[in-house]
């Protein structure tokens, strides 16, 4: 539940658990956080600090059942806390720590007795507000040869990733102002409309062909925004796009180190980096004094290209899965939250599963503002803004825990439903 929250809210999820098998209890929950980068602050009990070493009951400190040393390989930190005046200092340690990239879980273990103690506050709510703020730096000669590159790009495609939340109407801006297709990997399909006209599907786990075809015809650069490239995310690796047209853009540090063969790679904040990319083309354009203009002006709209088309229309019974997301797909209002479970059902939802046309983005024939318009970087520019950061579709990476989605739909209230 407190995955998510995290997920739906964009904000820390919380959850807290007894000593011993309370905490066991929490470890494979907290293990799909750590591998889906999820912000999470886990909080255990134990007994009182006297009692270590004496088998007290649900004892889990190092010298009973371990649940720091369990949790050690799968939180961004971890401790116990030995002293009342820790607390403070070691719970904003594991806020900033879950709240900068790479984002993930943290946990502190607390003795019942530390618990009842009383405990001095020192930091402000202000100054731990400012701790918490999102880095923005920028590398100003990344961004720089990274225009150059999209100058020169006779086709570029895009790879928008689970991790492009908060910056999806900046990057579907560039995407319409370069005139440049773009995928989405599994976990970020719900970021995006799937009825726009530049959209090719999903590259990866239960993708279309057509996102492999986007990938390997004529392409000059490909963008992976916020993605991981891991087994899922990159077609099982794929030789299409890990190769020297890549540039890799991504917060996170461990991600960029899966793609030593990049051309470039630009760390940041994402939608910082595309702001300031944006930026850049506009004052180009204004010295220019002329539009930006891609080197080619895609006009089509190609289909998205599905496996057995035929199943979605088949009225056997029992329903094929097929024809279960196609009228899901009808059915359900634009504003629905679909959460898929681990099983079958991911890939049918992520193969499959649509989201009724919401007319989001630009469509071909409009115009951009100008560089100097106060419309640029807000809502209006882009219509709807997403406030959310996992979209209108929620699927698992990596560890992929079966259940997760029950306790999900607890935060997604009457807006989700969930795939079982």
């Amino acid at each position: 539940m407190a995955d998510g929250y995290a997920r739906e809210t964009g904000r820390l999820g919380v959850c807290c658990a007894t000593s011993g098998p309370g905490a066991t209890n929490l470890l494979t929950g907290i293990a799909c956080a750590f591998d889906n980068s999820v912000p999470l602050l886990a909080i255990t009990g134990q007994p009182s600090l006297p009692l270590f070493g004496k088998r007290a009951v649900q004892e889990s400190s190092c010298t009973g059942v371990n649940t720091v040393g369990m949790l050690q390989r799968c939180t961004r930190y971890n401790t116990l806390v030995s002293h009342a005046d820790q607390l403070e200092n070691k719970l904003v340690s594991a806020l900033i720590r879950a709240s900068q990239p790479p984002h993930g879980p943290v946990h502190l273990s607390i003795p019942v007795d530390l618990l009842r103690s009383q405990v001095e506050q020192r930091l402000s709510p202000q100054h731990l507000k400012r701790l918490l703020i999102k880095p923005s730096l920028i590398d100003e000669d990344a961004i720089h040869t990274l225009f150059e590159a999209v100058q020169r790009s006779r086709k570029t495609v895009l790879i928008v990733g689970g991790g492009c939340g908060e910056a999806i109407d900046a990057i579907m801006h560039f995407a319409e102002l370069t005139d440049s297709c773009f995928v989405t990997t599994p976990d970020a399909k719900g970021l995006i409309n799937p009825h726009h006209y530049l959209y090719r599907g999903v590259f990866g786990f239960a993708g279309h062909q057509s996102a492999h075809q986007a990938l390997s015809d004529g392409v000059d650069l490909t963008l992976a925004i916020g993605t991981s490239l891991d087994e899922w995310t990159s077609g099982a690796w794929s030789a299409s796009i890990l190769n020297h047209h890549l540039v890799h853009i991504d917060s996170n540090g461990e991600h960029l180190m899966r793609s030593p063969m990049a051309r470039q790679h630009v760390r940041g904040r994402i939608r910082s980096v595309f702001e300031r990319l944006l930026d850049v083309m506009h004052i180009e354009q204004a010295a220019l004094g002329l539009p930006w203009k891609p080197s080619r002006v895609n006009t089509d709209v190609a289909e998205v290209t599905v496996r057995a088309p035929d199943k979605r229309e088949d009225m056997s019974s029992p329903i094929k899965p097929q024809r279960l997301m196609t009228e899901l797909s009808n059915r359900f209002p634009p504003t629905t939250r679909f959460i898929a479970d681990a099983g079958n059902s991911t890939a049918w939802s992520i193969h499959y599963l649509e989201l009724r046309n919401r007319r989001l983005g630009l469509v071909p024939g409009m115009t951009m503002p100008a560089a100097n318009s106060p419309t640029r970087h807000t809502p209006s520019r882009r219509g709807e803004r997403r406030v959310d950061h996992a979209g209108w579709l929620r699927v698992l990476m990596d560890f992929a825990t079966m259940g997760w989605a029950i306790p999900t739909t607890r935060w997604c209230a009457s807006r989700a439903m969930a795939v079982a």
